[in-house]
């Protein structure tokens, strides 16, 4: 349990790419997990965690207040980036680098 001063200020921190997990649900659906960060350099109160996932003709977001995400309705055989932010009460960090992967495979690049 961390005690949080709120500062006035975006996280300074990121994911880091080691950490980021990817396990097929299915050919199309895929479960994402992070490694939580040190508290301590939130910048203040957590509000959860930003994930872009994108190929080359689309992207969207995910925002939760977990360090896991399931996505589905990907396409098999298509490679896509996975970055992921912390978000707190001012705004969005810095993006992790990409995690990329192609789907039906999972094979993490």
């Amino acid at each position: 349990m961390c005690n949080i001063i709120s500062y006035h200020v975006v996280p300074q921190v990121t994911i880091s790419h080691d950490s980021v997990q990817i396990s097929a649900i299915s050919a199309t659906t895929y479960r994402i997990v992070w490694s939580e960060i040190d508290c301590l350099l939130y910048n203040g109160d957590l509000v959860g965690y930003t994930v872009d996932i994108s190929n080359s003709s689309t992207s969207f977001t995910i925002n939760t207040t977990s360090t896991e995400v399931v996505t589905s309705d990907l396409v098999a055989g298509v490679q896509y980036s996975i970055t992921i932010a912390v978000v707190n009460v001012v705004g969005v960090g810095p993006y992790s680098d990409d995690t990329v992967f192609e789907a039906g495979t999972c094979k993490q690049h």
